[in-house]
C-alpha cells in the first residue's frame, strides 16, 4: 500500500522504524515550514512549556 506516496511493505520488519523516521521528518519539516526556525516561533503558546 502507499503511505503520501511512499510504497509500504507491510511485511518489512523495519516498517515501524521507517514510520517512526517519516514521522520526525515530517514534524521537523513542518515547524521549519510553519515557524521558520524552532525556538523563534511568532505564536506566545508555543513559547511556554518547552
Amino acid at each position: 500500500m502507499d503511505i503520501f506516496g511512499v510504497h509500504v511493505d507491510l511485511s518489512d520488519p523495519t516498517l515501524p522504524g521507517r514510520i517512526f523516521g517519516a514521522c520526525i521528518l515530517a514534524v521537523l519539516a513542518f515547524g521549519v515550514i510553519r515557524y521558520g526556525v524552532f525556538g523563534r516561533s511568532e505564536n506566545p503558546r508555543m513559547d511556554d512549556g518547552g
